[in-house]
């Protein structure tokens, strides 16, 4: 009872995190729609796609002594202060016609002005009580060159937001006409969007897996937990793709807390699919590390909405959760466990995928100096989810194959092979049924007369004809009744309700079955008593009762017999 219980707890708090993320995937649909309108809006007459040009050179910082720095997009700009200020000129000199097209820029943690012609047509600025107070992670605007732009160039101006040293990306930035952008995002991020929905649809899938196998504890879990990795995986580098971000662009702080929460989230379910394969002492300190990693995530949390420290501005926390996340799966392959459903093989493959994944990211995260889907990465974590819905359909198979063995082995325990009546093991599962539940219940002790007489003189193999009778003439004369042999020649009939003394007493006890009959009585002795939950009887005593009954009937008839 408490471990169906505890399933069902299980399964209800995995379902209302089910239920959020696709109120969340709702949410997302709804912004999208107008994103696409805003940005398909265009003044060039012209409805046809045009391909969407980069900027990445004849860009300049210009620094405090007013010198123009050229540099080359994406530039990295090392040590950036809090509230620092720097403006970029960007060059259109080689762009023929400037009229009727914008400019797309990502930005993250500062606020921007744009301007030109020594006039501002663009402004963005944190508002002072916004959460969090940096402005959030990445927002790409579309931004329209002024109509009327004499010169061919456009400055603009940075102020950073963190309160830390930090070193701050300027990306390529994006020109071409309003109707391109949104059309040129989708191509450029469809095969990293693509993937991130493959994950979406592998954690429905081992959703729907998870709950036709939810009565086994073991498949459930390691489903849950791989549906967990996947749709956090996927939503964490969706919100990183510039499709998204744009969409985003005035919620970025939803992106922001969903890229921070779900960063977590794939280190606790790595951790998550980790425990439940590994010795108790390294299961001890890995709950110590995943309580540790959500409590510290909490007071994040909270530091942030409160507007004193933010995610980013203790990123290097992240950074040892990975490495301590990346130690951990390692020397859990030297702690494995024996487990029921899978071999030491099986898991150290899985152990050698969940490293593969966290070091390709990682790797990927070294090489470029920001976090996002590589295609190795991609693989490797796809490869990884894969291999663990295979692993489960072949745990599942084994499991169907131990509840068809466990069932056939329960219906050879539960009938007598005899009378395929119900057998000894049967019927104390029923009184325990009785017990639980305070069944009003009717006991009916029956014994079979003359059985010895009848082995000695005509054999044993009439003897098991008589017993086969009598049994069949109990289940069939006491209606809606469970007969159960529980003895060599002796029968217990149970009835949940009361059957009334009158039935007992005009119940015929002999048989007529052809070969014996004609030499010796075939007959049976019955006692019958009553349980009443409640009552000064116990369920025990009750059937004590009625044996007693059954053998008074039977002493009386072996008198009447010698009386004779």
């Amino acid at each position: 009872m408490d471990q169906t219980k505890g399933m069902k707890n299980k399964f209800s708090i995995s379902r209302y995190t089910y239920l959020i993320y696709g109120f969340l995937f709702l949410l997302s649909f709804l912004m999208i729609i107008p994103k696409i309108t805003v940005s398909i809006k265009d003044d060039s007459n012209s409805n046809a796609y045009k391909g969407i040009e980069i900027i990445d050179k004849d860009v300049y910082i210009i620094n405090n002594s007013k010198e123009k720095i050229n540099i080359t997009l994406p530039h990295t700009a090392k040590n950036v202060q809090k509230n620092q200020e720097f403006d970029i000129l960007i060059d259109l000199s080689k762009f023929a016609d400037l009229s009727n097209k914008s400019i797309g820029i990502q930005l993250k943690y500062a606020d921007l002005k744009i301007s030109a012609d020594g006039k501002t047509f663009f402004e963005l600025n944190t508002p002072k009580n916004y959460i969090p107070k940096s402005g959030g992670g990445y927002g790409y605007y579309i931004i329209d060159l002024p109509k009327d732009m004499k010169s061919k160039s456009i400055i603009l101006h940075l102020t950073t937001n963190l309160n830390m040293k930090f070193d701050y990306r300027l990306n390529k930035i994006d020109i071409g006409y309003r109707n391109s952008f949104f059309i040129d995002m989708l191509i450029h991020d469809s095969s990293g969007i693509i993937f991130s929905f493959i994950y979406i649809i592998i954690f429905i899938l081992t959703f729907i897996m998870a709950y036709i196998g939810r009565k086994n504890d073991y498949f459930f879990k390691k489903l849950i937990n791989t549906g967990l990795s996947s749709i956090t995986f996927g939503l964490y580098f969706l919100s990183r793709y510039k499709t998204i971000t744009y969409i985003f662009t005035d919620y970025r702080n939803i992106l922001y807390f969903t890229q921070y929460f779900t960063f977590i989230l794939i280190l606790y379910s790595i951790l998550k699919i980790i425990s439940e394969v590994v010795t108790p002492k390294l299961l001890y300190l890995l709950n110590i590390v995943k309580h540790s990693i959500l409590v510290i995530y909490v007071i994040r949390l909270l530091l942030t909405l409160l507007r004193v420290v933010e995610f980013k501005e203790l990123y290097q926390m992240d950074n040892i959760f990975m490495l301590v996340v990346t130690i951990l799966v390692i020397c859990s392959s030297f702690f494995i466990r024996e487990v029921k459903y899978e071999s030491k093989r099986t898991i150290l493959t899985t152990f050698s995928l969940i490293a593969i994944v966290i070091l390709t990211c990682f790797y990927n995260y070294i090489m470029t100096s920001q976090v996002s889907l590589s295609l190795s990465s991609s693989l490797s974590m796809l490869i990884f989810l894969l291999y663990q819905i295979y692993e489960s359909i072949n745990v599942y198979k084994k499991i169907i194959q131990e509840n068809t063995d466990l069932y056939i082995y329960e219906n050879l325990l539960l009938y007598d092979s005899l009378t395929s009546l119900g057998s000894r093991y049967a019927y104390e599962k029923k009184l325990k049924q009785i017990s639980e539940n305070e069944y009003t219940t009717t006991i009916i002790t029956v014994d079979v007369n003359n059985l010895k007489i009848i082995n000695d003189e005509l054999g044993h193999a009439m003897g098991d004809i008589a017993i086969k009778s009598v049994g069949n003439y109990l289940e069939s004369n006491i209606p809606d009744s469970e007969v159960y042999r529980i003895g060599g020649d002796e029968f217990i009939a149970i009835y949940l309700g009361i059957i009334q003394e009158e039935f007992f007493n005009n119940l015929n006890r002999n048989l007529f079955v052809k070969g014996i009959s004609e030499k010796i009585d075939v007959s049976f002795s019955l006692g019958f008593s009553y349980y009443i939950p409640k009552s000064e009887t116990s369920l025990d005593e009750a059937i004590k009762i009625s044996d007693k009954n059954m053998y008074k009937e039977k002493n009386s008839l072996n008198k009447e017999i010698d009386w004779r």
